[in-house]
């Protein structure tokens, strides 16, 4: 079974982008570690996060992650789906994060963990 997660940062409007990541989204090893080691420039992650498409494999930049190549109907769903990580408030944002198994933010400088409405620096679980 994959492990799925979300990957937020914060916007200057105070409000969230996210893109879902659909395998290896655990912390050790996946998609926290990575997130660690080889993000930490605000603009490739604000980059990242506006992308609006899902991610089949996460990399350490913009040009080694693999998103879902689907058929124009597909693609079109796709989009739908991802549309609703765009622009969240707070509330929005705990929300949607009970539906991934991880979700990551970029709040402030720092990756974080989100869990039960609560922010956890990521470092903490490496």
């Amino acid at each position: 079974m994959a492990t799925n997660a979300l990957i937020v940062c914060l916007k200057k409007n105070k409000r969230f982008d996210g893109i879902p990541v659909n395998s290896s989204g655990y912390i050790d090893g996946g998609v926290g570690e990575t997130l660690i080691d080889y993000w930490d420039n605000l603009k490739d992650i604000r980059n990242l996060c506006a992308i609006k498409k899902s991610i089949r494999s996460f990399g350490n930049d913009l040009n080694d992650i693999e998103y879902y190549n689907y058929s124009w109907e597909d693609s079109l769903e796709d989009l739908k789906y991802v549309k609703q990580f765009k622009d969240m408030d707070w509330y929005r944002l705990c929300n949607m994060a009970g539906n991934f198994d991880y979700t990551y933010i970029w709040y402030l400088g720092k990756w974080y963990l989100l869990k039960n409405e609560k922010r956890k620096p990521l470092k903490d679980f490496i």
